[in-house]
């Protein structure tokens, strides 16, 4: 959702449109972290190495120790670089691109994105695929749901797995405005099993909607997820699951901040609530005072234990907001959103 809401307290609402860039290094699927040097590296490519895949597939590389450290150069420099085209996408004028025209044109849609990253990393002898099927829940709304495939992505094998790659969701977003290139790290090196509820593999070429007994007919009944919805830290398995029980029924809402500013360990998935008991743990190390709000009624999570939040509480009906606070900050700004019901 492009919308946040904040709140001070003594219940001051502001409705605002807002864009958060998300600039971690390394991400929380990924079991090490990413050195910076790695990123600024990608990012001071001059024009001279970027006129070939074969050039900058080899700058980009160049002195990177691991497969890990070579994929997330490759995939910073194409979300840093590459532009989604807008025109193209909304016009239905999708021509093939191989690398050396993407790098020319510096625009591309899905399958550019995604043709472009194999090549770079084939050329760095990484093991990757590329991987067509259906999306929803896209940072622009764009594709929530299609009866015939409607985006491209890639897997990618590090230290012995298999994982998602996005580098056009990773890239930004696209409104009435036009694109937004803004930096989102979620998408790189993704568990498959998370984005299960966003990504449908046509051929299941990691064996996860198998494992999931998912087919297309089903992921197209299932709701919209929010654009931030796994980088909130639900997990997609759950979030099946919990749309299987509930007659397939909308998720949780969430909202647009900082992939990493904050991590869900236990809440609920589903936005329509029972008024009964609920328990929520957040972790986050950037606010320093998570609330449950309904009106001007806060109920405080209980301070952080090595950043976890807990909250146990009975909300009364109607909206729901879990909302958190900077501690350079007078206000708070919302989670997550929920309805409770009678």
């Amino acid at each position: 959702m492009k919308s946040t809401i904040s709140i001070s307290e003594g219940a001051r609402w502001v409705l605002a449109a807002c864009v958060c860039a998300c600039s971690g290094l390394a991400t929380a699927q990924s079991a090490l972290p990413i050195p910076a040097e790695v990123d600024a590296h990608a990012l001071q490519a001059t024009p001279d190495v970027e006129k070939s895949p074969e050039a900058l597939a080899a700058y980009l590389t160049s002195g990177l120790s691991s497969d890990r450290q070579k994929a997330r150069a490759i995939f910073r420099w194409i979300t840093d670089r590459i532009e989604y085209d807008v025109a193209s996408y909304f016009s239905g004028d999708l021509k093939p691109m191989d690398a050396a025209e993407i790098l020319a044109k510096r625009k591309a849609v899905c399958d550019g994105y995604s043709m472009l990253f194999s090549q770079l990393a084939r050329l760095a002898n990484l093991q990757v695929k590329n991987i067509t099927g259906y999306a929803k829940g896209a940072p622009s709304g764009r594709v929530e749901s299609a009866q015939i495939p409607n985006h491209v992505w890639n897997a990618v094998l590090v230290e012995g797995r298999w994982y998602a790659l996005d580098a056009t969701w990773g890239a930004g977003y696209v409104d009435t405005a036009g694109f937004h290139h803004v930096q989102d790290d979620f998408y790189f090196l993704v568990p498959p099993e998370r984005l299960l509820v966003s990504h449908y593999a046509v051929n299941d070429e990691l064996g996860v909607e198998r494992a999931a007994n998912l087919d297309s007919a089903e992921f197209r009944r299932l709701p919209k997820p929010p654009a931030r919805l796994m980088q909130a830290g639900f997990d997609g398995r759950t979030a099946l699951e919990h749309a299987r029980q509930n007659g397939f029924k909308r998720f949780v809402e969430t909202f647009d901040l900082p992939y990493g500013s904050f991590e869900v360990l236990d809440a609920p998935v589903e936005y329509h609530l029972p008024r009964t008991s609920q328990r929520l743990l957040i972790h986050s190390n950037t606010f320093d005072q998570l609330a449950a709000v309904q009106g001007s009624n806060f109920s405080y999570f209980t301070p952080p234990h090595d950043g976890n939040f807990e909250l146990t509480f009975q909300p009364e009906s109607g909206p729901l907001y879990i909302m958190a606070r900077r501690p350079d900050s007078p206000e708070f700004r919302a989670l997550l959103g929920y309805l409770v019901g009678e």
